[in-house]
């Protein structure tokens, strides 16, 4: 059964027949929803079920298939969708179908491709190489199969950081991209190294020093560029950081500025890994707006360069946030015994030094820039009247 589920549900016209029933006279509305757990169910893991729209009653449990725990994987997680489902229907991928097709990722890192369809075929998919043959093979309806797996469970807590997933289709290219929070689990937990650690592609370079696009080092030797060549490099946390407060004062003027500073600290720049592609130039009805940064890589799909390291930088910084400058004029009004009028201007966001490429390495979040907003710099002016 459904558990506490946390998805929500996705409502389409579904063929009750399956492959080859193009007779939609009979089709009937489903409701696709992810099952999930809790303390009152029997933890039964990642599942999504087909409900009929009217009756209200379980038509499909859909079971996707878990690691099991053994002495040598010492899989520690409770698997489960924590999530609503993708579904893509024919008129978003431009195909000619009935039903949809439903795209579900879970807590073990896999996404799972169902066919709630009447198509009676499809192509060859070989996860190796993440491309599609000529050859066609027989589908049928509620089949599925993983087509994404990073093998998350095989050591003990090795958790990956969970991001929705979303879908689109490309207006000139009409493929269909799956994208989460970050385009992908690029974060990892696992024993012995710092929380949030990058989870990434080791980039492979030309003589010259350029990134080849798609090249990753084979660091398991196993002649098989695949999940099991990731590797963890570096984190967002600071190795050290440090605070500096001053004041000063000499005559009537006075100055007080204070500076902050991050050592070690490393940044996934999402905003070039997404987004400084040559390809989404052509796949947007408008002209594309591409960060300048394609210029030094020339990569032209993001599928193919999203999970590399070239985009970990270090994100250390010494920043000065604010710089206040005054003047006092002493007994400015004669007739009164003491008083004083104080002048002075102040700067909020006064410079930045740092090396990193992106628009700001000091984010609110786990080190992903992907929705960071510039700062504003703020000028001040006051004036402080005593007697």
């Amino acid at each position: 059964y459904l558990g506490e589920t946390w998805g929500s549900p996705r409502v389409f016209r579904m063929p009750n027949n399956g492959a080859g029933d193009n007779n939609i006279l009979d089709d009937e509305y489903v409701a696709v929803l992810t099952g999930g757990y809790g303390n009152g169910s029997p933890l039964i893991g990642s599942n999504v079920y087909v409900i009929d729209w009217l009756t209200g009653k379980v038509k499909k449990e859909i079971k996707i298939e878990d690691k099991g725990y053994d002495s040598n994987s010492r899989n520690d997680i409770t698997n489960s969708i924590p999530s609503s489902p993708i579904v893509i229907n024919a008129d978003a991928a431009n195909s000619n179908y009935s039903g949809a097709i439903v795209y579900v990722n879970d807590l073990e890192g896999k996404i799972t491709k169902i066919n709630l369809t009447n198509m009676d075929q499809t192509p060859e998919y070989d996860p190796n190489t993440n491309t599609f043959s000529t050859q066609r093979k027989p589908v049928n309806l509620y089949d599925k199969y993983t087509m994404f797996d990073t093998m998350a469970s095989s050591e003990i807590n090795n958790r990956y950081m969970f991001h929705s997933m979303d879908a689109g289709i490309g207006v000139v290219t009409k493929k269909l991209w799956l994208f989460g929070g970050t385009g992908n689990f690029i974060q990892l937990y696992r024993e012995g190294f710092a929380p949030n650690s990058f989870f990434v592609f080791k980039q492979l370079y030309d003589t010259a020093g350029n990134p080849i696009e798609g090249a990753y080092a084979d660091l398991n030797g196993d002649g098989i560029i695949n999940t099991n060549d990731r590797y963890l490099k570096e984190d967002p946390q600071a190795d050290l950081q440090f605070g500096f407060q001053s004041n000063f004062n000499y005559k009537n003027f006075d100055l007080a500025f204070n500076l902050r500073a991050s050592i070690g600290n490393y940044v996934y720049n999402n905003v070039n890994s997404a987004n400084a592609q040559y390809a989404l130039i052509q796949d947007n009805a408008v002209l594309g707006n591409l960060p300048t940064s394609v210029l030094n890589t020339n990569f032209q799909n993001t599928s193919d360069v999203i999970i590399s390291d070239i985009f970990l930088e270090n994100g250390s910084f010494l920043r000065m946030d604010n710089i206040t400058l005054g003047y006092t004029f002493d007994r400015p009004i004669k007739k009164f015994a003491s008083n004083s009028i104080r002048i002075w201007a102040g700067m909020q966001n006064v410079f930045l030094l740092t090396n990193y490429s992106g628009l700001d390495p000091e984010l609110a979040g786990n080190g992903i820039d992907n929705t960071n907003y510039p700062r504003p710099r703020t000028f001040l002016v006051g004036a402080n009247i005593k007697f």
